[in-house]
């Protein structure tokens, strides 16, 4: 989870997925659960940007004790292969690469996004 924003219209129904959800699955879980069910059910749309904006200071991990796993991405590094998000919450490079969010919208001008055109 990279930090989250709702609005407030959105927070009781999820708080009261949270309070239902904690017994069998960490918050970061109970949110990408809350969040697939809300795609389904109200189309609601998750938007993500490239880089983590902040670093994970924890210690203690919802997923069990993994040496050989990759670090978690830290501040402004990638999120596009974090490993441990969902695919709901993952940034979308091969859609994406020419925004700082995904979802996007695909570029209408080409050469707008391309990084090698000159600005004439």
């Amino acid at each position: 989870m990279n930090g989250v924003l709702l609005p407030r219209e959105a927070l009781s129904d999820f708080h009261a997925h949270l309070r239902q959800g904690i017994s069998r699955l960490p918050p970061d879980l109970l949110y990408q659960e809350w969040l697939e069910r809300e795609k389904e059910e109200a189309g609601r749309v998750e938007y993500v940007y490239e880089h983590n904006l902040l670093d994970h200071v924890g210690e203690v991990s919802s997923f069990d004790v993994r040496p050989d796993r990759r670090g978690w991405p830290k501040c402004h590094q990638p999120l596009a292969d974090a490993w441990s998000l969902g695919g709901i919450e993952r940034f979308d490079r091969r859609a994406c690469g020419h925004s700082d969010v995904s979802p996007c919208p695909r570029p209408t001008d080409p050469e707008r996004w391309n990084e090698t055109s000159s600005l004439g």
